[in-house]
Formats: C-alpha cells, sequence, structure tokens
C-alpha cells in the first residue's frame, strides 16, 4: 500500500511542478475532418501581435468525398470575444436579429478545395496576452431554394428555417495569438 502512496505522490509533485512552470504553447495551424469526407484547416502566418493589430486566419476546406458540398458564408461575419476566447461564429440560421437572409453558398466540388480568410479586426484584441482563437464554419450538401437572396418585403424565416434543417457546423479551434 505504501508503494502505491509513494507513487501516487511523486506524480502528484510532478504534475504540480510541471504546471507551476509551464507555458501555454502557440497553435499556428490546426485540422479536422468530418464524417462527411471534408478536412477543415485553420492557421495563422504569425504567433504574436502588437496590441492595435488585427490578425488574418485563413482556412482551406478540402472536399474529399464522391459529392459536391456547399459552404455557407454570412455577409456579416460575427466575432466576439468570451471572456479571454475570441470566436469567428459559424453561419447561424437562427433569426438572432431577425435580418435579412444573408448567406452565400461556395461550392466544394468532389476532391477539391476552397480557400479564404477571417481577419479579427484590431479593435477585439483588448488586453495583452494569448489570446485563444476559434472559427466556426457552415456546410450544406443541397442548396435547392435556399440559394437566393430575398425579394423586397419577403419574410426571412422560411429561408432561414429551412437553411437551419439542413445545416452541419463545425468549430475548429485552438489556435493562438500572442497580443503584446
Amino acid at each position: 500500500m505504501n508503494v502505491y502512496r509513494n507513487i501516487f505522490a511523486f506524480l502528484f509533485l510532478c504534475s504540480v511542478s510541471f504546471s507551476v512552470n509551464a507555458q501555454q504553447a502557440i497553435v499556428l495551424r490546426t485540422t479536422s475532418e468530418t464524417s462527411d469526407k471534408l478536412r477543415f484547416s485553420i492557421w495563422t502566418e504569425t504567433s504574436e501581435i502588437d496590441l492595435g493589430q488585427s490578425v488574418t486566419v485563413n482556412y482551406s476546406v478540402e472536399n474529399k468525398s464522391k459529392k459536391s458540398f456547399y459552404l455557407v458564408r454570412e455577409e456579416k461575419q460575427r466575432i466576439r470575444l468570451f471572456g479571454e476566447n475570441m470566436l469567428a461564429e459559424a453561419p447561424s440560421a437562427l433569426p438572432t436579429n431577425h435580418g435579412d437572409f444573408d448567406f452565400t453558398f461556395i461550392q466544394i466540388q468532389p476532391k477539391k478545395k476552397a480557400f479564404g480568410q477571417v481577419v479579427i479586426p484590431k479593435e477585439k484584441f483588448e488586453n495583452e496576452g494569448v489570446i485563444p482563437i476559434t472559427i466556426g464554419f457552415g456546410y450544406v450538401e443541397n442548396i435547392k431554394g435556399i440559394d437566393r437572396k430575398l425579394n423586397k418585403g419577403e419574410d426571412p424565416f422560411p429561408l432561414r428555417s429551412e437553411l437551419e434543417k439542413r445545416i452541419k457546423r463545425l468549430y475548429l479551434g485552438d489556435l493562438g495569438v500572442n497580443v503584446k
């Protein structure tokens, strides 16, 4: 019994000493693949910025499947800070502000890639330190009936509801930037 207690004490002391001296690793690139065989990657070119600078997060979406998918993009990118965490939100068809149906669809054909960028404005960085960044994506397989703009005076609810039924979301995180 003493052997187990000594091993436990040793492991505990090791973990305490490592956590006290540990620094947060800054991740520059992360990748995730969905069950639909879409591979999402996000990355930054730098690990440090000065307070008052914007950050560009690059992304790619590779379609490794045999069918087309559509990346859903919202005209107005929503970027929020939750405590120390930065979130560029995934497109949401939920009528948060009962606004227009301001979505576009980028086709990703089988065995092809799509590329883009999300720019996090300098105004979003208010403090120094390592800021974790998460990027949200949305995609659909079928855009029939929802790939259009609203007519004048048309209620956006039916289109938003249909998109909400079809959309799949993915949040890709662990990127970091050290604001100094």
